[in-house]
């Protein structure tokens, strides 16, 4: 079943919930402007296509009204200038945050699939 044909609609939580702890990763990893980002979000593989760019721009805004990362306006290099974000101290708390509940959630869902596994195994 592909994921557009999931009646549940799971899929959408699946490609919104992380688009925060994505955007932190990303810039843990190094300072980028907002069209790196997008294609840094669809490699992590949340997204079935590439993310909504306005969704994106919103939470980063949102993200620096909290302190979570900051943005300054990049203009070197040729054509107009650029956002360029970086985290910040408090974002790389958050994000050990996010990490530590997905570490939670990772052994719950691991003892979901075993539980389903061990169902369905007995039941053919």
């Amino acid at each position: 079943m592909s994921q557009k044909n999931y009646p549940c609609g799971c899929h959408k939580e699946r490609q919104n919930r992380f688009i925060e702890p994505s955007l932190l990763l990303l810039l843990c990893q190094k300072p980028a402007h907002g069209y790196e980002l997008l294609a840094g979000l669809e490699a992590l593989g949340f997204y079935n296509g590439p993310p909504d760019p306005g969704a994106v721009y919103r939470t980063l805004r949102h993200m620096e009204k909290f302190n979570l990362v900051r943005s300054q306006w990049d203009t070197s290099g040729t054509g107009p200038a650029k956002r360029l974000y970086q985290i910040t101290e408090v974002g790389k708390q958050y994000l050990n945050n996010w990490v530590e509940v997905l570490r939670q959630r990772y052994t719950a869902l691991g003892n979901f699939l075993r539980q389903y596994q061990q169902v369905t195994d007995t039941s053919d």
